[in-house]
This record gives structure tokens, C-alpha cells and sequence, in this order.
């Protein structure tokens, strides 16, 4: 565990503007609809198709310059958490909302572009799952 905190720390302190980039994604991954305030957010863990089509889709990012504004109620796009230390300050948390891919671990964060259609991939599990009244179109 420690070896996969580190090396996301790397990747994401090497990451220049305009490199495309991999991100060392946690082996277990929880996914969050982070939709609701003042209630607990829908939450589910990836069977093994969906966890290498969200994998493929972070692979080979470009660099964004900043993250869009999170707006305070409402859609706020998807977290992808670490299922194993997701309370720990040090895992990795992927937000992902509005053509942007924001990673951050402790004070470090990186932006990418979503190039790959993760969100719209994560819209589509989120509808599946019943979802689809709080995941805008």
C-alpha cells in the first residue's frame, strides 16, 4: 500500500503541463455519486469489467490547467476513492466533474483533462445502479 501512496506522490509531483499521464489508481476503488448535501452519498464498488473500462480511461491523460468550480448543492460530479484507506489523509482521491480529472493526495493536486469519457462512463454506472433522477444528462 505504502509503495502505490508513494508512487502516486511521484507521478503527481513529475507531472509537467501538456504530458499526458497515467495515474496510479488504488487496487480497490469505490466510486461516489457526490450529489446530496446533508445526506449520505451513493456509493459502490467497481465489478472487474467496470474497474478496467474506468482503469483504460485513465490512461494517457493531457494536463488541465485548473479544476472547474464545484458548485455547493447539487451534482458535483464523481470521487473515486480508495475502498481500503479512503479516511486516511494520505490516499489518493480522483474527482471527476465537467471534462476534468482532479487527483489529489495530502496538499498535492494535479489536474487532467478528461480525454476519455470517464465521466460519462461513471454517468452510465450511476444510472445503471438507479441513480439516474440525480445524474444530470
Amino acid at each position: 500500500m505504502m509503495r502505490k501512496l508513494v508512487g502516486t506522490a511521484l507521478l503527481l509531483a513529475a507531472c509537467t503541463p501538456g504530458s499526458p499521464a497515467d495515474l496510479d489508481v488504488p487496487a480497490q476503488v469505490k466510486v461516489q455519486l457526490d450529489v446530496f448535501s446533508g445526506r449520505v452519498n451513493p456509493e459502490w464498488q467497481l465489478n472487474a469489467s467496470e474497474d478496467a473500462a474506468v482503469r483504460s480511461r485513465l490512461r494517457d491523460l493531457p494536463s488541465a490547467a485548473a479544476a472547474p468550480e464545484v458548485a455547493q448543492l447539487g451534482y458535483r460530479g464523481f470521487l473515486l476513492l480508495d475502498a481500503v484507506s479512503a479516511g486516511n489523509e494520505d490516499s489518493v482521491r480522483i474527482r471527476v466533474l465537467a471534462g476534468v480529472i482532479m487527483v489529489t493526495q495530502g496538499s498535492r493536486v494535479a489536474w487532467y483533462r478528461d480525454a476519455h469519457g470517464l465521466e460519462e462512463l461513471l454517468k452510465q454506472q450511476a444510472r445503471a445502479r438507479g441513480y439516474a433522477d440525480v445524474v444530470p444528462a
